[in-house]
């Protein structure tokens, strides 16, 4: 379900959608769907990953911004360093794979390699691994970008 209003900074009432990416057991083409839905609403055939005809060994998560050459940089997420915590930051939460026999599995925090951009000023991300029974492998993520960026 797309949330109907919005998250807002120093609040810690958070808006959000979960979402799945799933190959296809009979096809084996790749979807984007919203989480517990049929409804989908990205689509990859699989000729276009030859490497990802069978699932999956490795995930990874990520963000990135773009700026033409002498422009600023963007902000990320909120645009707000993910020191502050959930109450400002933009984040990812309760992040699950799905493996080759596609049975949905919690990650593993001794699986997790973070790895970040040189100008953590800019952008950051932090990593609080499992936070109890209602935040699984939750990443903080974001940054006001700027000039040096």
């Amino acid at each position: 379900m797309v949330p109907s209003s919005v998250s807002i900074i120093g609040s810690f009432k958070k808006e959000g959608i979960v979402i799945t990416i799933k190959q296809d057991k009979s096809t084996g083409h790749w979807w984007l769907c919203l989480h517990y839905s049929i409804d989908c609403f990205g689509y990859w055939p699989k000729e276009i990953f030859p490497y990802l005809s069978t699932g999956a060994s490795i995930v990874r998560y990520g963000g990135e911004t773009y700026t033409p050459p002498g422009m600023v940089s963007p902000p990320m997420g909120s645009g707000r360093l993910p020191q502050e915590k959930y109450i400002n930051s933009g984040f990812m939460e309760n992040i699950e794979i799905i493996d080759s026999e596609y049975n949905d599995i919690d990650t593993q925090p001794k699986n997790m390699k973070i790895n970040k951009g040189s100008n953590l000023n800019c952008y950051d991300l932090l990593y609080h691994g499992d936070e109890g029974s209602y935040v699984h492998q939750a990443f903080l993520y974001g940054g006001p970008g700027g000039k040096s960026c």
